[in-house]
């Protein structure tokens, strides 16, 4: 493991663009050199030494005497330095990076006129940072502290996201402070006005976050219950309205029962973690949502993972692993979040019996939209009756928020007493669930689907016409463009926000590196200019960047 501790750097600041800064130095062999320095920090600088045609005489490591700061006529003492990196970059220019020996760099003061920072705003040449270009959040997960102290690892972080921030692949936690629609009022945490976006970034895929029915059907249910149910659903917290849509869910997908949880991580963590212990198997497709994997790490049970939708692959795991094993659960998506294509479902049904495993379907982000009856995948392939766990989420299609799991009368009365976060979280709001109650009724219509498909094809046909893949396979509203290089991605990222478009640039470690991209989400409440709008601007971005003779080039 690394340390964070050893790869943090005091800040950097850049050197002015009118301004010529030169360090001057002796190698240890005597031979003079200038670099002219791009940025530098209290440590030390980097930058370039030019019109070199031989080849350098010092090396990575080696100490520089004499060492001489000089702009404007000016110059300052700065005693050895020690080489830290040294690379060519052309035939006759060498990028190198020193660091100071003797003393701290004066940025502060003889610098201070060359670099471009005033520190009389508050900025402290003493802060450290890590550079977000060199870093992911997965580092500061699997890295090793020094420090005794544990909230340490927090101050590691913020220097990192402090730069993550300012970058231009950061589009996160900015806050809307207007209605949810398809053109939203986005407040950024810079300088910036607030500014409204089309969003392509939510999961609200029909439109029902803002329906005026949803919003008076709560508003109903708040007056009458009140807005919190103080307690979980063993205790006060369970309703009528509770009851009424666990019922509704469990008819809909032709189960015996249903409970109603919070959160859709709440319910896979705890129908997972609740069911399979000690001695028993749980099998997953490897791109399941992270909620799925923290519920199969909280059982006892033997965790393994089978190859992104590949039915051989699990074949072999089972054939391998499953007589090792007393009970056995497979789980996958109805649809995955990140790629929206659509789960092995009925082939995994169809091995069931010849394995003796039991089956979970996620349907987060295919409720309300696939189906004769929108419940999602496993309808959508025709075996809902065959799969024994399904989960789904009404803050996605039904613009609300919470979860459910569906089953036989004996899964659901084993999840009443044993499925953790259903019985150690208040119940959800009343007024949640009669909204969520008429979401349904709307649902149950057909024509939101109805649009949100047209919007769905309209989006695909604009990226076929300009050279991009799609999945013709799915169905679903999450359409992703791979972009493959997390800088170019925040280049097209910041193109598309100044341009009016919000989508979700999504990086290393939710995605591989090689496979950054944006995920775009559609709706039934865009409009078929949204759509155009969103396309003419992605497209101009890409070309913006060079994309499209990046992709043909590699």
């Amino acid at each position: 493991m690394s340390k964070i501790s050893d790869k943090a750097r005091h800040r950097r600041f850049s050197v002015k663009k009118d301004i010529d800064l030169y360090i001057f130095f002796n190698s240890p062999l005597g031979t003079q050199y200038k670099i002219k320095v791009n940025d530098c920090s209290i440590s030390g600088a980097q930058g370039s030494i030019e019109d070199r045609d031989e080849d350098i005489d010092f090396e990575m490591g080696d100490i520089l005497n004499n060492s001489i700061i000089k702009f404007n006529s000016e110059e300052f003492q700065c005693g050895r330095l020690v080489v830290r990196r040294v690379g060519k970059a052309t035939s006759n220019k060498m990028n190198i990076a020193v660091s100071s020996i003797d003393i701290r760099l004066p940025l502060d003061g003889f610098l201070s006129p060359a670099i471009e920072r005033n520190f009389s705003d508050g900025t402290n040449a003493l802060d450290m940072q890590l550079d977000e270009q060199k870093f992911s959040l997965a580092d500061f997960l699997h890295a090793s502290y020094d420090s005794n102290d544990i909230l340490d690892r927090c101050s590691k972080f913020n220097l990192y996201f402090k730069e993550f921030e300012k970058s231009k692949k950061f589009s996160y936690f900015y806050p809307r402070d207007s209605l949810n629609s398809s053109r939203v009022k986005i407040k950024f945490n810079d300088a910036r006005p607030s500014t409204e976006l089309l969003m392509f970034g939510s999961n609200d895929y029909l439109g029902l976050a803002s329906n005026p029915e949803v919003i008076e059907a709560a508003n109903i249910a708040n007056n009458k219950f009140g807005i919190g149910t103080g307690g979980s659903a063993q205790t006060a917290g369970n309703t009528t309205l509770h009851e009424e849509l666990e019922e509704v869910i469990a008819k809909m997908h032709g189960k015996d029962d249903a409970i109603i949880m919070s959160s859709g991580f709440g319910v896979n963590h705890g129908i997972i973690g609740g069911l399979a212990s000690a001695g028993d198997l749980v099998v997953a497709d490897q791109k399941s949502h992270v909620s799925i994997q923290e519920g199969m790490g909280s059982s006892q049970a033997s965790m393994r993972f089978f190859k992104h939708n590949n039915i051989d692959h699990l074949r072999k795991v089972l054939e391998r692993e499953r007589a090792n094993h007393k009970g056995c659960l497979v789980v996958t998506e109805g649809a995955f979040s990140m790629s929206g294509n659509l789960g092995k479902i009925a082939e995994i049904v169809a091995i069931a019996n010849e394995f003796d495993f039991r089956t979970m379907i996620d349907q987060a982000h295919c409720f309300g939209i696939l189906g004769e009856n929108y419940t999602g995948a496993a309808e959508h392939y025709g075996v809902s009756d065959k799969v024994d766990i399904i989960m789904g989420v009404f803050s996605k299609s039904a613009g609300t928020m919470g979860a459910y799991v569906t089953g036989s009368q004996e899964l659901i009365n084993w999840y009443k007493a044993y499925a953790r976060p259903y019985l150690f979280s208040t119940s959800l709001p009343t007024g949640i669930i009669a909204a969520t109650l008429k979401s349904i009724e709307l649902i149950k219509r057909g024509d939101l689907q109805v649009k949100l498909a047209d919007n769905i094809n309209r989006f695909k046909e604009g990226l076929v016409s300009m050279g991009l893949p799609v999945d013709e396979e799915s169905s679903t509203a999450i359409i992703p463009v791979q972009v493959g290089d997390e800088n170019l991605m925040g280049e097209i990222n910041d193109i598309l926000v100044k341009n009016g478009v919000y989508a979700i640039p999504v990086g290393y470690p939710a995605v591989p590196k090689s496979t950054c991209r944006f995920r775009f989400s559609i709706s039934a409440k865009h409009s078929s200019s949204d759509v155009d709008i969103a396309l003419m601007v992605l497209k101009n971005a890409l070309k913006e960047v060079n994309f499209f003779e990046k992709s043909s080039n590699g």
